[in-house]
Parts: structure tokens; C-alpha cells; sequence
């Protein structure tokens, strides 16, 4: 049985954990693997690790850190059957998916190694006479990030007909091939029952009238919105935007939005009046 190890301050270590979960194959129900559930130890130990690299990551510019982005983004395409495939035993997708998702991973490599732009702060001269005013960003250190705990494995195409827009399978926001029909006779009432729910993922329109769209578009309450497209998902140089109850926070992912996150701001407030001298 191959169990996987922590990687922890640049080496591959064996976890201390008493206990494992394993991966599985939702196609085959075939053991892939078993992940090590982590005690406190090893957490501290990487947490630690992560700490004592900060000060020195962030004094490393901008522009010497993206090369590891690149390199990052050559090996995915190198190795992006393989990895495309293991997504596929890993999580069930159909191949054509998984490629896709590995298409959507480099998109975000590429976008992240414009990070030396998208770090870049602003200034304004003479916000008052003699004194300059400055906005830059720092990192906010170490982070963690939990990975997703779905369970359970396929569910077969599903089309609902008929479906009562007040029951639970109209108002629960499910990701999965089932499609619940609910009939309405406009675009207002349409509009009203998206806007209706506590979730705004995304909605999307198909139509041949540019004023119903334009309509859809600027009433309906979702952060992705789709105009003769079935599924709205942003390129990578966009912000993944949910609304309501399919988002949680202030920023979303991707692009600028996860440059945000991952950093804060800090403003300087400066003047140098000329009788005093400058020295260094």
C-alpha cells in the first residue's frame, strides 16, 4: 500500500500519524493510496518551518520568485497526461474533465506569475502641500489552506420535471448532473425566483434578445453570469465571484482578488520639508 508523506521544509518525511485515509478509486472502489491524518506535531512542524522561510521569501523579489512559477508551469504540461489521469482515479471525472481541469490549473499558474504587477502599490504626489501618501502590499505571512472533505461517489444524470420552486431541490445548491425544471412565463418572474434563493453561484440566460440579456445581467443577483453560455466559469485572470450563501468572505479567488487576500496594505504618509536636510 503506498502512503504518502508530509513534505515539510523542502524533504519528504514520514508522518507520525496512527491513523490514514484512503484514497479510492470511485469508479473501481480500487485503494489507491492512504493519506496520513496529520497530528498536531507534524502540523507545528511545518507551520514552523513555513515561519522561519517567511522573512527571507518575502525579501526575495518579485521577479526571482516567479521562476519557480514557471518552472511550475512547464513540469504541469510536461506531466499533463499523467496527472490528467490520476485526477480522473482520484476523483471519478470523465478524462475530457480532467484535462480540462489541468488546462485551468497552468491558466492560473500563468496568471500568478504576473504577480510582479499585480504587487504593485500606488502613490499620489501632494495630497497636501509638501506631503506625499503611498498604498503598498506585504504578505501576510504563513497560511494554511483545508482542502475540500466531499463524500460519496457517482450520481446518475438526473432531470427533474415538474419541480415545486418552493421545495428543497429547487432552494439547495447542488453540484452534481441533476437538473431540476421549473417553469416560469417571463424574465421577471425568472429573475424573481433566482433572486429569491440564498445562493448565487451563477445563472445563466440563453436568448436572442440583447435587452433581455442586458436585463438578466444587471438584475439578476448571482456572481457569475452567463449569456448564451451554459456554464459561466471565469478565465483565471478573472475573480471567481459567488454571491450570498455560495460565498463565504469579503475577496474571491483568483487574479487580483487572491493577490488581496494573501496580502494587506499598508499606507505611508510622508513629507520632507526643505529645511531639513536628507542624510543617508
Amino acid at each position: 500500500m503506498n502512503k504518502l508523506q508530509n513534505y515539510i521544509n523542502g524533504q519528504w518525511r514520514e508522518s507520525s500519524a496512527t491513523e490514514f485515509l484512503d484514497v479510492v478509486n470511485p469508479a473501481t472502489m480500487e485503494n489507491l493510496g492512504q493519506v496520513p491524518l496529520s497530528p498536531a506535531a507534524d502540523v507545528a512542524s511545518a507551520a514552523k518551518a513555513a515561519a522561519e522561510a517567511f522573512d527571507s521569501w518575502r525579501r526575495t523579489p518579485a521577479a526571482e520568485r516567479i521562476q519557480y512559477l514557471f518552472k511550475l508551469k512547464n513540469l504541469l504540461e510536461e506531466y499533463f497526461e499523467e496527472l490528467a489521469q490520476i485526477i480522473t482515479m482520484e476523483a471519478g471525472k470523465t478524462i475530457g474533465e480532467s484535462r480540462g481541469e489541468m488546462r485551468r490549473a497552468i491558466e492560473n499558474v500563468e496568471v500568478a506569475c504576473g504577480i510582479p504587477q499585480m504587487m504593485q502599490g500606488v502613490i499620489s504626489e501632494d495630497v497636501a502641500p509638501g506631503i506625499d501618501e503611498m498604498m503598498i502590499r506585504q504578505p501576510v505571512g504563513v497560511a494554511a489552506a483545508i482542502p475540500s472533505y466531499e463524500n460519496g461517489a457517482f450520481v446518475r444524470p438526473t432531470i427533474l420535471q415538474n419541480v415545486n420552486p418552493a421545495g428543497e431541490i429547487a432552494r439547495t445548491e447542488i453540484f452534481g448532473p441533476v437538473l431540476s425544471l421549473i417553469h416560469v412565463n417571463t424574465i421577471d418572474e425568472a429573475i424573481a425566483f433566482v433572486n429569491g434563493g440564498q445562493y448565487g453561484n451563477m445563472a445563466c440566460l440563453f436568448t436572442n434578445s440583447g435587452a433581455a440579456a442586458r436585463k438578466f445581467r444587471y438584475e439578476v443577483q448571482a456572481g457569475n453570469i452567463g449569456i448564451n453560455i451554459g456554464v459561466a466559469v471565469p478565465m483565471a485572470y478573472f475573480p471567481f465571484s459567488g454571491w450570498k450563501e455560495s460565498f463565504f468572505g469579503t475577496l474571491h479567488g483568483q487574479s487580483k482578488h487572491a493577490v488581496e487576500f494573501f496580502t494587506q496594505t499598508k499606507v505611508v504618509v510622508e513629507r520632507w520639508p526643505k529645511e531639513w536636510s536628507r542624510q543617508f
